[in-house]
């Protein structure tokens, strides 16, 4: 279990510096179809949201289901 902690703070850090990157675009830029795995950065975003939230639940001993935000 020590290791959650330091994976946390990652994790804290990591996030950061993505949502701190993705401020500067714009609505348009934001939500564009990239063509990647989850097409927008948008979409990327919540799907990282999503993982941290199962991860969270999982880690704290409670049920899986996470509620998706609306997109």
């Amino acid at each position: 279990m020590d290791h959650f902690p330091l994976m946390a703070r990652f994790n804290a850090w990591a996030n950061d510096r993505i949502y701190e990157t993705v401020r500067h675009l714009s609505d348009e830029a934001y939500r564009a179809e990239r063509g990647a795995f989850f097409g927008s950065v948008h979409q990327t975003l919540n799907h990282l949201m999503v993982v941290d939230r199962l991860w969270t639940r999982r880690i704290e001993g409670k049920p899986r289901p996470v509620v998706l935000p609306a997109t």
